[in-house]
């Protein structure tokens, strides 16, 4: 298959390299690539200088600071789940007494313990449902 050739051929436009390439849908059937235009790909290039990644970059920054809010409230919420727990064992209270005292369902204490809860979510709750067992506080 013989690569296309813009109206003003020249040596350049016949000899497309592997980056300029990008693979199309029925070529990469076949393993081959198609290649662009150098007009197009002059374009796509131009475009891609006038493009302000200013959005992209505070939502890749937003990201990052609720990941590690996120990641500083699993840790608090951890310890705060095994206070809880603590002081159900040292009171030797079931699990279905421990939700009954905590107003937390036995579902969700025990997602809690397994750490399958949104932390950022969980946190207040389970810091109110200490004070109402009277476990220590660690926030």
């Amino acid at each position: 298959m013989t690569p296309r050739v813009n109206s003003a051929p020249s040596e350049v436009n016949s000899r497309r390299s592997a980056a300029n390439a990008l693979p199309h849908p029925s070529a990469a059937q076949n393993g081959q690539k198609c290649a662009l235009s150098d007009s197009r790909l002059a374009a796509l290039r131009e475009e891609l200088k006038q493009a302000r990644p200013v959005g992209c970059v505070s939502r890749i920054v937003a990201e990052a600071a609720r990941h590690a809010r996120c990641k500083a409230a699993a840790g608090e919420l951890q310890t705060s789940v095994k206070a809880i727990f603590e002081r159900a064992q040292s009171e030797e209270w079931s699990t279905r007494e421990l939700a009954r005292r905590s107003g937390i369902a036995e579902r969700t204490l025990r997602r809690l313990r397994n750490g399958q809860a949104n932390p950022l979510t969980w946190l207040p709750k389970i810091q109110t449902a200490a004070n109402r067992v009277g476990a220590p506080s660690y926030a």
